[in-house]
């Protein structure tokens, strides 16, 4: 694994949503600033559908019929699934927000020592 995948491995959460998993990478700074998320309005819930890079879902929970084995993460399926589920989109990007808050807070609590 390369120096830069640690990093963002090191930005990762698993977070369980709705009664299901789900693997949430918090944003860097510039990606917040870039996404202008939490600006002019823009909806918090956006930011669930660029930080969610993995989940743990049955096929028969995304499609009817759908077998009974973890269907693979699928940044595209994930938004088809989660658009019709606002109240899923809602928790998942409450998460990354406290994600963001808890490492603001660090940041700040180590440049005060």
């Amino acid at each position: 694994m390369s120096l830069a995948d640690q990093i963002r491995k090191s930005r990762e959460q698993w977070v369980t949503a709705q009664g299901k998993e789900f693997l949430l990478r918090r944003p860097t700074k510039l990606q917040i600033a870039t996404m202008g998320l939490g600006q002019d309005g823009k909806p918090w819930v956006e930011i669930a559908f660029a930080c969610t890079v993995d989940w743990k879902v049955l096929e028969s929970d995304l499609i009817p019929g759908g077998g009974g084995r973890v269907a693979p993460f699928d940044s595209d399926a994930f938004r088809e699934y989660a658009s019709d589920q606002p109240e899923l989109l809602v928790e998942l990007s409450n998460n990354v927000h406290r994600m963001i808050e808890t490492f603001d807070a660090k940041r700040e609590e180590v440049s005060k020592n």
